[in-house]
């Protein structure tokens, strides 16, 4: 997440290669956190949703019939935690640090970094209507030239100013300040 108040230690592959490109001061960063504790965790979650819903649809035979639905939405429940786990295990470490001259992004111990002027666009990745979270940010695209995209996923937090998501806030800000444009896609099934 956002740095906030304590300065986590800078990894120095990123602090090198931010000097070998001269991108200046660093202004935030954010990290996904550690994949395998996250699916660890939400395979967890899902196991025990799912004994549960055993438990429930046990007991649901036995006395109360409405008993059924709770326990289907349980099992759902633990399936969708143990698919994200998954999910969560493919997506690996990655991070973004923010500099004043451009941005290096960090995927499974391998940084790489662009300038601003090497930026084509940032896209902001929309949630169509029809999906669950419609209208909400689900991903920014830091698009270099010559290079895969760098993707940053959306938080959603509440900002004195407005704004949902600081990470965020700022790659557009400082796109549009270096004239790069920001685009908006739609994501998810149509």
């Amino acid at each position: 997440m956002s740095t906030g108040t304590a300065e986590p230690k800078l990894p120095s592959q990123v602090a090198e290669l931010a000097a070998q490109q001269g991108l200046g001061e660093l202004i935030d960063q954010r990290s996904n956190g550690n994949p395998f504790k996250g699916a660890v965790m939400a395979l967890a979650g899902g196991l025990l949703s799912t004994v549960l819903s055993c438990g429930v649809l046990a007991l649901a035979a036995q006395t109360v019939k409405f008993l059924r639905v709770i326990a289907i939405l349980l099992f759902a429940v633990g399936i969708v935690s143990v698919a994200w786990s998954v999910v969560m295990l493919f997506r690996g470490f990655q991070a973004i640090y923010v500099y004043q001259g451009g941005v290096v992004y960090t995927r499974n111990g391998k940084a790489r970094a662009a300038r601003w002027s090497d930026v084509s666009e940032v896209e902001v990745q929309v949630i169509r209507e029809g999906n669950l979270f419609a209208g909400n940010i689900s991903n920014y695209v830091v698009k270099p030239v010559g290079q895969a995209p760098m993707r940053v996923s959306a938080i959603d937090i509440a900002l004195p100013d407005g704004e949902r998501d600081p990470i965020g806030a700022l790659l557009i800000r400082l796109a549009n300040e270096t004239g790069r444009p920001v685009s908006q896609r739609l994501v998810g099934k149509k």
